[in-house]
């Protein structure tokens, strides 16, 4: 079976060939006696026929050694170790596929596809992928092996068979870049196909080497031997200078410690001692096997028991302080005692008892008194409240075009309020009564007020009338139809209205009227009002052509000029007079509502101020007098009473506590006699901080429980500290154990370097049987080639047999 076709695109140096209708480069007639591939460096005979090493293996020898074994540094192959074309102008386009077809001669087709720029890196590359397909009439999906499996079924080592018959290039390169003999041997055994014999080699090579195995085995059982035999002699003479005649008096003397330091853990005097159960379970004693174990944990727990010992020792520091502040404490209990007796009887002949009662009945009418005030003096503020807005509701009735008839009865209902305010409060306005008076409350000014109102109202109705009769006969005489008649009518009634305020037309928001067609009008001036002016236009439109008509505008004019000369009347002589006169009179009832308020408040205050001082008095002279009652009955209980009380007994109580603290002052903590109150805070500070709920009792057994078990502690660390000065040093440890055999393993270890010389002689000979083995083979096969002497003569002309 033999190539005849070969389709390239997009692998390495080949891009796409524009004159083929699938863009490949075509290689045809492979299988013709004679094929020869002619062209310079560059021009892709090297990669044609790793193009035909991909498509079979998946791989190219070359750039594997770019990324594997570091032949090739990327600054020397530049872009040359892509797998993908580079196009000089779009690079590594991701849509390029790479495309590599093989033909051969019985009609077998493979077919490889991939579009990864790069061959993968490592083992572990996910990112590298290619399918193959393989198939004489119909291409199918397959895998790398079983396309290998179609070529090299029978030999052993594929990678050997490719590598020689399609990289012969790569293959001499190799071959030339080794200077030594014997690594152009072993290439040549791997073309030759003679991997067994030159694996088979190499292994021996490596017990030759001077770090081999063999060697390295026999320098450590050489080693051993020699701390085998010091570790030896190293115990011998350590035990003699501990006093030992030998090592059984040595593991002798270790038992006898263990017993007594055994004896000891087992005493009842150490409770809990927290130590590792082993130093307890011996039971057949200390030997060869069990004495550097058992040294060991001697050692670890002599730690604990001298950490333990030192944290017990600080219980019983604390226990001793406690101990001593329960002793402070009943001596404070005491002096508490003392200080109570001393001050009452102090007490009991300074106060007089029923002097104190009286003052407390006193006391007690005053607080009823200031009580009965209070009460009234907040019924009067609830009262006030009720005036607090007199005279303000009246303002609501007065409008800018009239006054609402309700005004009228309010203000006699509010004059009315201000008699019953001043009669209610006389005494706190603290004035007389004749000068409690607000002069702008004047009947008469009001009923004046009230004439011209009435006046004023009834001719504004007699115009209004007037001026409906008018209206009515302009509608019957007037030229215009109706429903522009009432429009008009209801225009100019909204001017009328709103006179002052109306600054354009209603109608058509025109504000200008200085256009000459009105200057004719009858009436008109420039100087006008916008108002003037629109009414002017509407009554000459009512009026046009029909002089009866105009008659009547000029009256309605009229009486409109009255109208307002009335409601100026009404804004000068009625509304703006009312509003100042309320004003006045809500401003100076607010004064005298002022006054009245902050002096029922100043009233309230002092009352409460004085109620306040009787009740605290009260209660500051019934605890005396309950002190005095107390200070009997703590002194002399219930059998005297204060009138039976004589004046020697209580000074005979005072002086008992006097000598008290002279015999006991410098045990309390104080420098001098304190008071009740220092002796109670110095109490619950102990009981608080220190005491904490603990009972004297309790803490004494603690104590002496304590103390016995420090002492037999000391005594265990005592024990221990003398075994542990005959423990042996660290590096004879492993060796004490197996004391007894160290004789036999010495002579094991001898054994064992005897027989290793023994395997190093037959591997030795081995060598070098292979080795001639293997130059046999080179020389019968490569030493009388023609061309390969030259070569070799070309590469070292001095020594041409130096390549076997």
């Amino acid at each position: 079976m033999y190539l005849s076709q070969v389709r390239i695109k997009n692998f390495r140096g080949y891009g796409e060939y524009e004159g083929s209708p699938d863009n490949c480069f075509v290689y045809d007639e492979l299988d013709s006696p004679l094929v020869i591939f002619h062209g310079y460096n560059g021009f892709g005979k090297t990669s044609f026929f790793e193009a035909v090493e991909w498509c079979l293996t998946d791989n190219v020898y070359r750039l594997e050694k770019f990324y594997v074994d570091k032949t090739y540094q990327a600054n020397e192959l530049k872009r040359s170790h892509y797998l993908k074309f580079y196009h000089p102008k779009y690079g590594n386009n991701e849509l390029r596929e790479i495309y590599v077809e093989l033909l051969f001669d019985n009609g077998l087709r493979i077919v490889r596809r991939s579009n990864n720029k790069v061959l993968r890196t490592t083992d572990k590359d996910a990112s590298y992928s290619s399918k193959v397909f393989m198939g004489i009439n119909e291409l199918v999906e397959t895998t790398t092996e079983e396309v290998l499996h179609k070529f090299i079924s029978k030999t052993k080592d594929k990678e050997a068979f490719f590598h020689t018959h399609m990289l012969g290039q790569e293959s001499i390169s190799d071959f030339l870049r080794n200077n030594s003999p014997s690594q152009r041997r072993e290439i040549f055994m791997h073309l030759l196909q003679e991997e067994e014999l030159n694996n088979l080699y190499q292994a021996l090579s490596k017990f030759q080497a001077k770090n081999n195995s063999l060697t390295l085995k026999y320098n450590d059982l050489t080693t051993k031997s020699v701390n085998l035999r010091t570790y030896q002699q190293g115990i011998t003479d350590f035990i003699k200078k501990l006093g030992f005649d030998d090592i059984i008096h040595y593991i002798k003397a270790i038992n006898d410690d263990y017993t007594k330091i055994k004896l000891v853990l087992t005493s009842s005097d150490l409770g809990n001692l927290p130590i590792n159960a082993s130093l307890l379970v011996a039971e057949s004693g200390i030997g060869f096997s069990n004495c550097v174990e058992y040294l060991k944990t001697l050692s670890a727990e002599h730690q604990k028991i001298v950490a333990f010992r030192d944290d017990l020792n600080s219980k019983y520091e604390e226990l001793l302080r406690l101990n001593k502040r329960f002793e402070t404490f009943s001596l404070l209990e005491q002096a508490k005692v003392q200080l109570q007796r001393s001050e009452a009887a102090a007490r009991l002949k300074l106060n007089n008892s029923d002097s104190l009662s009286e003052q407390i009945r006193s006391l007690n009418q005053k607080i009823v008194s200031c009580e009965s005030s209070i009460d009234s003096i907040q019924r009067k503020k609830v009262t006030l409240e009720e005036y607090r807005y007199t005279f303000l509701p009246l303002s609501k009735y007065i409008s800018s075009t009239d006054v609402d008839e309700r005004f009228w009865a309010e203000l006699i209902q509010e004059q009315v309020k201000w008699e019953k305010f001043v009669i209610e409060f006389k005494s706190e306005l603290e004035v007389n009564i004749e000068n409690l008076g607000i002069e702008d409350i004047d009947k008469e000014w009001f009923r004046e007020i009230q004439r011209q109102l009435i006046n004023i109202q009834d001719t504004k109705k007699q115009l209004n009338e007037n001026l409906e009769d008018i209206l009515s006969q302009k509608k019957s005489v007037s030229l215009l139809n109706v429903q522009y008649q009432e429009a008009l009518i209801h225009v100019k009634k909204l001017i009328n209205d709103n006179f002052q305020s109306t600054d354009k037309c209603p109608v058509c928001l025109n504000e200008d009227f200085s256009n000459p067609k009105y200057s004719s009008l009858q009436g008109w001036e420039s100087s006008s009002s916008i108002a003037e002016k629109i009414i002017l236009i509407i009554d000459s439109t009512f009026a046009a052509g029909n002089e009866q008509v105009a008659l009547l505008v000029e009256r309605e004019k009229e009486i409109h000029d009255k109208i307002r000369s009335l409601e100026n009347q009404y804004s000068l002589r009625i509304e703006q007079p009312l509003r100042v006169r309320l004003d006045n009179i809500n401003q100076k009832f607010k004064e005298k509502y002022d006054v009245v308020e902050k002096h029922l408040q100043k009233e309230l205050i002092a009352q409460s101020a004085i109620k306040d001082s009787s009740i605290s008095t009260r209660n500051e002279t019934q605890l005396q007098l309950n002190r005095i009652r107390e200070s009997i009955i703590s002194l002399f209980g219930n059998e005297i009473k204060l009138e039976e009380l004589e004046t020697s007994l209580l000074d005979q109580i005072i002086t008992q506590s006097q000598e008290w603290f002279l015999s006991n002052l410098s045990e309390t903590g104080f420098s001098s006699s304190p008071s009740i109150s220092e002796v109670e805070s110095e109490l619950a500070l102990l009981r608080k901080e220190y005491l904490n709920g603990n009972e004297h009792e309790s803490v004494k057994t603690n104590l002496e429980s304590t103390k016995k078990k420090l002492a037999a502690i000391e005594s265990l660390i005592a024990l221990i500290k003398e075994v542990l000065n005959k423990k042996l040093p660290d590096e004879y440890e492993v060796a004490v154990v197996r004391y007894e055999k160290l004789g036999e393993l010495i002579s094991s270890l001898e054994s064992e370097k005897q027989k290793i010389e023994e395997y190093r002689s037959e591997a030795s000979k081995w060598h070098g049987r292979l080795l001639g083995k293997q130059r046999q083979i080179v020389k019968e096969r490569l030493e009388n080639h023609p061309i390969i002497s030259w070569v070799y003569e070309t590469i070292n002309p001095e020594s041409v047999n130096n390549f076997v």
